[in-house]
Order: C-alpha cells, then structure tokens, then sequence
C-alpha cells in the first residue's frame, strides 16, 4: 500500500516542507499551498512592517474564520431541510385527516 504514497516538498512563504501524503491528495494539497502563499503575500503588502509570522498567523486567522462560516452555513442548510421535512410531513398528516373526515 506504499504505492499510494507520494512524497513531494511544497515551500509555504519562505521555507520547504518536505510531505508524505496520498497521491490522491496532491492537487488538493497544491491548491492549499498556494492559496496560504496568496493570502500571505496580500497580508505582507498591508502589514509589510510585520514578520513571516505575524502573515503566517493572519493567512490562519482568514481560513479557520472561512471555515467556520463554511461550516455554519451548511448546518444552517441542513436544518433548513429537516424543517423542509417535517413541514412536508405535517402537511401530508392534515391531508390524511382532512381525507378521513
């Protein structure tokens, strides 16, 4: 199962890590590398006095808060489906007794 391994170096700002990772995880992995450098650069332009760090911590800071709001949505989308539901199901229940009568 070695075969699916893969190891690659990505460079996040100004240093390379070395990665051991699934091959099918690769492009996803790429992607990411270079959406922290992206964020990273936006950050070192507004806060160029700051260090590596502090743009490492605020690129942080931008995704975990994407993250969140990713994920609030999509609870807010399932409970949006389980009202749609239960709406369906009541209204299916007053047909039946509407019918009975």
């Amino acid at each position: 199962m070695d075969d699916d391994k893969l190891s690659i170096r990505v460079k996040i700002i100004d240093r390379i890590y070395p990665m051991k990772i699934k091959r099918k995880d690769e492009e996803r992995i790429r992607k990411a590398v270079d959406m922290i450098n992206k964020h990273a650069a936006k950050y070192r332009n507004i806060f160029s006095s700051y260090d590596a760090q502090d743009h490492i911590s605020m690129v942080g800071l931008h995704l975990a808060t994407k993250l969140l709001e990713y994920e609030e949505n999509n609870e807010l989308s399932e409970l949006q489906e389980s009202l749609k539901s239960i709406t369906q199901d009541v209204s299916e229940f007053i047909e039946n007794e509407r019918s009975l009568t």
